[in-house]
């Protein structure tokens, strides 16, 4: 995912109403992580270690990173509005999102509405990692 695409997905973020909503984003890319934190005040963070769970990830705070994984996988599948990239990670909360009242997903030009049922149609190929 490039700056271009992240652009519509801040976009919408930002019209919401900040005393309605907070943000949460799930991020395996610091990038994304510091530019949201940058944009928004009323953002919502699990602690621990960016990791991903296919990347056999070694070193320090490797555990915290995995209780971050499943913490964000959590949050992400009990949230209200989700916006989902091509991250099968996000896809699979998707599915067990049953109280989602708003679901996006993001494609190369803009973010569009779509439903737990429809976002294949949106992600062709490998699930979770092309790895």
């Amino acid at each position: 995912m490039d700056e271009k695409q992240l652009i519509h997905i801040w976009n919408a973020l930002q019209t919401m109403e900040a005393s309605n909503y907070s943000i949460f984003i799930a991020t395996d890319a610091e990038f994304v992580r510091k530019r949201a934190k940058s944009l928004f005040n009323n953002m919502l963070e699990t602690e621990g270690r960016i990791v991903h769970i296919d990347w056999g990830a070694k070193g320090a705070g490797l555990v915290g990173g995995f209780w971050k994984v499943v913490m964000d996988f959590l949050v992400l599948a009990k949230c209200d509005i989700l916006v989902l990239t091509s991250s099968g990670f996000g896809i699979m909360s998707s599915y067990l999102n049953t109280n989602v009242s708003h679901l996006y997903c993001l494609t190369a030009h803009a973010l569009v509405p779509c439903s737990r049922y429809t976002v294949n149609d949106f992600y062709l190929g490998e699930l979770l990692s092309p790895f």
